[in-house]
């Protein structure tokens, strides 16, 4: 479960209040007052409900709202909004929403979310301040015991337990100085049976003479059984010790070459780590001639005015931003000049072509007010020859109506008998006719002769021959002289046009010029108040302050480098690499040859069952040809004895049957029957108590054992925390088997309780089991964030530092949110991290 978002609508000195986290860490910092702990209470709260009603830690709003608020969850790619409201139940009303789908859900389903964590279990490792982390009291939580004690052969199988039940098997068989365990009770009744027999005066002297053979050839017989056991455990010894001839001379001759070699103190993987920082120290020397080379020449860096450097960087800056600006508004006006004079030679060619057009239709340079004129004399000459045409075709109709008037006429008279008549009417008609016609020829040609030479005189202005052939091909020409000169005039126009573009580009052109020459000159002055060559451009300055920016850092790396080989050349007593490498062989050689030793040793010990300070003692002044002549010693013994042992069997078989024969007292038999059962019992149950002894004592043997290698899972990751936050001054922690506490392992080897411990080690390892308690418990059941309230403060510097590490490598699996008040702590952690809890209040305020 991840928090994403909490709001506060009112709780204790909390109103109004939003605040967004990251999902893995985010620190808090507020001055003290300003409700760091009353938000981690209201974290609580949502989850478990307020407190009873007149509890301090019920936080009812102080400063306006409504009591609760809401927080926003996510778990497996669902969002939750849980809200939490004051009503009529102390601890409020829970809504669960879930974003995803819309829908409510039941206030069970927190269980599902939290995974069932009880609410003490919460306050003890998910949300707890520096009062919490200094207390003990916590390790004996019921919820938790289960995970900081579990160490046993598996999950429900206890050593403890096995080894109680155990003790108390053995204390019901026997006690030292119990009555009433069984092997007590019988020898209590064997007491009274030796009492009775001997109670018993009648017995035959013969029977107990025998009955004293009997148990003397037993006790013969029960010291040729040892006799032969030892002889065979001396036999099996001697063969293992052949065996482990071979390896013990291998041993001799590993320790002899071990003296042989010196014991170097060298530094661990000096050899690889000094390839290594050679390697590195070549690419930061190859890097800082490179960043030397990228220098303007003439320019020597300086380091020694950082101030200078920032200055220099800012106002470069600022004058590269504004040269840019310069330059790209610059390439702008430029652009668009030339743009201008392009279009303005290409409308220029347009005119020339379009003059050139006109010239080609024979029409001399013409303009509107020619065109206008020609097409009027056009006009005129077609009006003429149209005239003419009219003209001469009316004539033709006036003597044809006249000639056939007359006809008519002449007809008529000669019709109607008055042939004199109409001979003198159609003498007279012709005459007149033929003097009107004379008269209107006259006037005619007259009228004619006139348009004649106007249209001669239009002809010549026009420029053509023949009217009535070239009239259309200088009305088309005329057309086409009106469409050149229109074109001819929008040109022109289009020209004026761009030459009055081209001239504001050009004033523009030269503005921008103006002002890159004076972020030159701005240039050159900053150049001239820092001692730089003047003539340097802006790239050329920027690649400067980029090699002084990085030259630092990489004469820092230098040094450092320089220093780890000065420490390593200073450990091995010499800078030839050669002999370093010949030392690390030796110290290679010398480490494999006692790794040949721990191995042989381990080998023989298994072998022999001994112990390292024994080997010495085993193969002192022996030879192998001793040990065969031994071996062959005790085999010959073993059949000897082992022949006496069958021949004293079968004498002791007679004396039982004699003893048989003689008890015939019913009595005794009796007696002697119930020390029979009871010497029985007695056995039975001392191989009994014999065996839980023994079982005893391999537990007690596995407890050792398992308390260093079979630790829970959780003291195993506390002991890695703990640890990396000691800087390893403290290696392990871990529980006694059967006890309810916990141990510390100082590097030193020493085993310490906590409260032999300084305070601030002490929250450590408390703050080292949480981390690893809430790990466990996230891999089991689900993860829920950790709230920790200024648990930093006793802390010194080392060690916060290495908590600080530690708290970031955890919230990269695990979502963790801490509160400081001290500006120092939170410093610690990248900006995007940090909530400031006094600007928000204060804002929302």
């Amino acid at each position: 479960m991840k928090l994403e978002q909490i709001r506060v609508n009112g709780f204790g000195i909390l109103h109004d209040l939003t605040i967004d986290f990251e999902p893995d860490l985010t620190v808090i910092y507020g001055l003290n007052g300003s409700g760091k702990s009353t938000l981690l209470n209201f974290f609580r709260s949502v989850l478990y409900g307020f407190y009873q009603r007149g509890s301090p830690r019920r936080y009812e709003p102080l400063r306006g709202g409504s009591h609760g608020g809401s927080i926003l969850v996510a778990d497996n790619g669902q969002r939750y909004l849980l809200s939490r409201v004051s009503d009529r139940r102390s601890s409020g009303v829970l809504t669960i929403e879930d974003l995803n789908l819309g829908t409510s859900l039941p206030e069970g389903y927190l269980i599902k979310l939290t995974g069932g964590i009880s609410q003490s279990l919460f306050e003890t490792v998910y949300a707890f301040g520096l009062g919490e982390l200094q207390q003990l009291k916590f390790l004996q939580d019921q919820d938790l015991s289960a995970l900081l004690y579990s160490i046993g052969l598996g999950s429900n199988i206890s050593l403890a337990e096995i080894n109680d039940r155990l003790i108390s098997a053995m204390d019901s068989i026997y006690k030292v100085r119990g009555s009433k365990p069984q092997l007590n009770l019988i020898l209590a009744a064997l007491k009274e049976n030796a009492a009775s027999l001997r109670a018993m005066g009648s017995v035959n002297t013969q029977y107990q003479e025998l009955v004293s053979e009997i148990e003397a050839k037993q006790n013969e017989l029960a010291w040729l059984r040892n006799t032969i056991d030892g002889a065979k455990q001396k036999l099996q010894q001697t063969k293992i010790m052949l065996e482990a001839w071979p390896l013990w001379q291998d041993l001799l001759i590993a320790r002899e070459k071990l003296q042989k070699l010196p014991d170097l103190d060298l530094p661990e993987n000096g050899l690889a780590r000094l390839h290594a920082l050679q390697t590195e120290l070549k690419e930061i020397r190859e890097k800082y001639h490179q960043a030397m080379a990228r220098l303007p020449s003439g320019i020597v860096p300086s380091l020694d005015h950082e101030t200078d450097l920032c200055q220099l960087k800012q106002e470069s800056g600022q004058i590269a931003a504004e040269l840019e600006q310069i330059k790209l508004q610059l390439g702008v006006a430029s652009e668009r000049h030339t743009q201008v004079q392009i279009e303005c030679a290409e409308v220029e060619c347009q005119i020339t072509a379009t003059e050139r057009q006109i010239e080609d239709l024979g029409l001399g340079k013409l303009s509107v007010d020619d065109l206008t004129v020609r097409r009027q004399w056009l006009a005129e000459l077609k009006a003429l020859c149209a005239i003419e045409k009219d003209t001469q075709s009316a004539f033709k109709t006036v003597a044809q109506l006249i000639g056939v008037c007359g006809w008519l006429v002449i007809g008529g008279l000669f019709y109607t008998a008055r042939i004199g008549f109409g001979v003198w009417l159609t003498a007279a008609m012709l005459g007149l006719l033929l003097v009107w016609l004379g008269i209107d020829q006259i006037a005619k040609r007259m009228e004619a002769q006139k348009r004649q030479e106007r249209m001669q005189e239009l002809t010549g202005q026009l420029g053509i021959g023949n009217a009535a052939q070239d009239l259309a091909l200088v009305e088309c020409r005329l057309e086409r002289g009106e469409t050149l000169i229109k074109d001819l005039d929008q040109q022109r126009r289009s020209q004026q046009q761009l030459q009055a573009r081209s001239a504001a580009y050009y004033q523009n052109l030269v503005e921008k010029q103006t002002q890159l020459g004076a972020a030159c000159g701005k240039l050159q002055q900053m150049l001239q108040q820092y001692d730089l060559p003047t003539d340097l451009s802006i790239d050329e300055v920027r690649v400067y302050l980029e090699v002084l920016e990085g030259l630092p850092e990489l004469l820092k790396r230098r040094e450092n480098l320089e220093r780890q080989l000065e420490d390593i050349y200073n450990q091995c007593q010499s800078t030839d690499l050669d002999q370093i490498a010949s030392l690390y062989q030796i110290q290679q050689q010398r480490q494999e040859t006692l790794q040949e030793i721990t191995n042989l040793e381990v080998v023989l010990r298994t072998y022999l069952g001994s112990k390292e300070s024994q080997l010495e003692d085993f193969f002192k002044g022996i030879t192998k040809v001793a040990l065969l002549q031994e071996q062959e010693q005790l085999e010959a013994e073993i059949d000897r004895l082992t022949t006496d042992f069958e021949e004293l069997q079968k004498a002791l078989g007679g004396l039982n049957v004699k003893r048989d024969m003689l008890e015939q007292n019913q009595k005794l038999e009796e007696l002697q029957l119930e020390r029979e059962i009871l010497q029985t019992k007695a056995r039975n149950m001392a191989m009994r108590w014999s065996s839980l002894k023994i079982c005893h004592w391999v537990i007690e043997q596995v407890s050792r054992k398992y308390e260093q290698e079979r630790q829970p899972e959780v003291l195993k990751l506390a002991s890695c925390y703990f640890a990396a936050i000691t800087e390893h001054r403290y290696r392990r922690i871990y529980a006694p088997i059967g006890m309810q506490e916990i141990k510390i392992e100082a590097a030193n080897g020493e085993v310490l309780a906590p409260h032999q411990l300084s305070q601030g080690t002490v929250e450590q390892l408390y703050l080292a089991i949480r981390f690893a308690l809430a790990v466990q418990i996230a891999q089991e059941k689900v993860e829920i964030p950790i709230f920790a309230d200024d648990i930093l403060v006793n802390f010194d510097r080392f060690r916060l530092q290495k908590t600080v590490e530690l708290i970031k490598e955890l919230s990269a699996r695990h979502q963790i949110i801490l509160l400081t008040c001290h500006q120092r702590i939170a410093d610690l952690f990248a900006p995007g991290h940090v909530r400031n809890l006094d600007q928000m209040v204060n804002r929302v305020g």
